[in-house]
């Protein structure tokens, strides 16, 4: 029985000792991994500069380049490429020692390094050793890890810039299962330099995904994400001011069975935007991608990678990108090959000249076959069925119909208002119809053919 218990003894001994070992070698295959997937993104080059692994902890630091030409952003096309440093520290379970003793299979914290952390401290006016972002958590023996993070509040005051940023905290659990759930939020936060201003309150996160599910080539994965502001106010170079109330952004991702295919819907919702020309309440729009093949998606990133490497690539006169080629004929015969939907299933608004509501549904022909490129725009008045709804109030009616005549040079006469007029003309032509004072109409198209509030309809004429 002793001899039984010494063998024990001795095994537990071996087994705490090589532990760590084991979990070092592990969580550095982990972040290769990571590392790698970050590759894949036009744009964005992601380094190991260093890993040191011993047996009770690892240090790892890793640069991330971030290729601002890569993007064919016209607003930051001025930006130069930047570079970050972070540093990434590790303990190896089962025994953690960097907080006091405890038991679990990492603790780990995360923050800029470098150049990265020394600038941003000197442009902020940061003191003391804290960065101004950092990230921290333990996994526990079951495999669950339990995270935080933090970026620091500040004030800074130069001739040039006021600014004034509350701080932001946030806190997360992943599951054994790759269960994801995040929330964090920040009070507060303004700048402004003289001529122009913006604050915004009450920012709130949360966040649900599926990571066993996750797809690392295109970091699609089943989840959702909800962004709430409690209120924003702005003002330009040029005088004009602005706000909103109670903005609400939401996504909701879902695979198909097979896993092929996922679902985004996505929604943004406000209570009041106000500018200088009025303010809208009631605002919402909620669009949703139906059955979109997850090869096609693939096919489309790696299209975009091509295109985009092109027109950065080094020479004196780099060729304009040709994103045509993103939807080439063999990414658009993925794309439709599970007859896919897209679909705007509300739009609605309300200003003072009344409220308008609307929706759109597109829906491809999985059986279609994709042309070639320069014969694309026509297979797709045979290959897509569209049904289109819209309903306003006669006032915000003529209000578009005379914006609309304006843009055409058209300016009102003795007596008469060509934008009512041609608002009158569309509706005696049965373009849209009036009742009790709204103003509808419904669009569909299918097999090239064209109905307009159920009656046939020339696309001539729908264009004219």
């Amino acid at each position: 029985m002793k001899k039984l218990s010494g063998i024990i003894v001795i095994a537990l001994i071996i087994a705490l000792l090589s532990a760590p070992m084991l979990l070092g070698r592990q969580a550095q295959g982990h972040i290769e991994q990571v590392v790698e997937s970050l590759n894949n993104y036009p744009g964005y080059e992601a380094n190991i500069k260093s890993y040191q692994r011993s047996w009770l902890t690892s240090t790892v630091e890793v640069e991330l380049g971030i290729d601002v030409a890569q993007f064919n952003s016209e607003e930051l096309a001025g930006l130069p490429s930047m570079t970050f440093k972070v540093l990434l520290a590790i303990d190896h379970g089962p025994v953690l020692l960097n907080d006091g003793v405890a038991v679990g299979l990492y603790a780990w914290r995360a923050g800029p390094a470098g150049e990265t952390l020394t600038t941003v401290h000197d442009a902020l006016a940061l003191e003391g050793d804290e960065p101004f972002y950092r990230v921290w958590g333990k996994t526990s023996l079951l495999g669950e890890t339990e995270f935080q993070d933090k970026a620091r509040g500040f004030t800074l005051q130069t001739p040039e810039l006021n600014a004034d940023f509350s701080g932001y905290q946030g806190e997360g659990r992943v599951t054994r299962g790759g269960e994801l759930s995040y929330q964090g939020a920040m009070t507060e936060a303004s700048f402004s330099d003289g001529s122009s201003s913006a604050s915004m309150r009450g920012l709130n996160a949360e966040l649900a995904a599926d990571l066993a599910h996750l797809d690392w080539r295109t970091m699609v994965y089943p989840g959702s994400m909800e962004l709430t502001l409690e209120g924003a106010e702005f003002r330009t170079p040029f005088g004009g001011s602005g706000g909103l109330d109670a903005l609400r952004v939401a996504s909701d991702v879902e695979l198909s069975d097979d896993g092929g295919a996922f679902d985004v819907v996505s929604e943004v919702s406000l209570d009041k935007v106000m500018g200088d020309a009025g303010a809208a309440t009631d605002l919402k729009i909620v669009m949703s991608l139906v059955n979109v093949d997850l090869d096609a998606y693939r096919a489309y990133l790696d299209a975009y990678t091509e295109v985009m490497q092109a027109a950065s690539a080094d020479a004196a006169t780099p060729e304009a990108p040709d994103f045509s080629k993103m939807f080439n004929q063999e990414v658009m015969q993925q794309f439709v090959a599970r007859g896919p939907e897209i679909r705007i299933d509300e739009l609605a608004f309300t200003v003072p000249q009344g409220t308008m509501e609307a929706d759109l549904a597109m829906t491809f022909d999985k059986e279609s076959e994709v042309p070639e490129q320069e014969m694309i725009m026509f297979w797709l008045m045979t290959a897509v069925s569209v049904n289109a709804n819209a309903e306003l109030d006669r006032p915000l009616a003529e209000m578009f119909a005379q914006l609309g005549a304006a843009a055409q040079g058209m300016t009102p006469g003795d007596g008469s208002d060509p934008g009512v007029d041609m608002l009158n003309m569309m509706i005696a032509q049965g373009i849209f119809t009036e009742s009790d004072g709204k103003i509808k109409t419904e669009l569909n198209m299918a097999d090239g053919s064209f109905t307009v509030n159920g009656q046939p309809f020339p696309l001539g004429a729908m264009m004219q």
